[in-house]
């Protein structure tokens, strides 16, 4: 007699709890909750030509804009500088323009950048004071992703990672022989 009260009590047991952990999903449909990505890949944009214009519109120049062009992963882009330029506000548009395009998009290669004297006036096309060529692959060492625009040593810090020319006009311009 025994041995089938056991019986009983566990099939009973079972039951209950075979009852119970059906029922607990049913707890859990009150609650809302968003899926949680366990595993999310960071992708970057891509440049393209439908929207080129809203991805440099957002960024802070401080020179204008003369000319830009977008071709097999190559951003090309030319400032113009009025009067004598600022140094500061010339590193901080190379700067940005670097940032942008080799490390927040996925398929710009190289950033090149003329900045053109417009004291003159006219034409967009005035002579050269300075030119910089950025690649990709000088961003790979995480170096360029430290940089900060406020840092007062930017300049340095972008003829270090980068490619940048000056011409004998902008060392008339800016006192300073590079």
């Amino acid at each position: 007699m025994r041995s089938s009260i056991r019986i009983i009590l566990t099939f009973a047991l079972t039951g209950s709890v075979a009852a119970a952990m059906a029922w607990l999903p049913q707890l859990d449909k009150g609650r809302t909750r968003g899926e949680l990505a366990v595993f999310r890949t960071n992708q970057l944009p891509a440049l393209n030509e439908q929207n080129l214009v809203d991805q440099l519109g957002g960024l802070p120049f401080r020179l204008d804009i003369g000319h830009v062009q977008w071709s097999h992963s190559v951003l090309q882009v030319d400032l113009l500088s009025y009067g004598t330029p600022r140094e500061s506000d010339i590193y901080r548009d190379l700067y940005e323009l670097t940032r942008f395009g080799l490390l927040r998009t996925s398929n710009v290669s190289q950033v090149t950048v003329r900045v053109l004297d417009q004291t003159g006036g006219g034409s967009r096309n005035g002579p050269l004071l300075m030119a910089m060529d950025a690649r990709r692959e000088d961003t790979g060492d995480g170096r360029a992703a430290e940089l900060k625009p406020d840092r007062p040593d930017l300049a340095e810090q972008l003829r270090k990672l980068y490619r940048i020319s000056y011409t004998s006009r902008w060392n008339d311009k800016t006192g300073e022989p590079r």
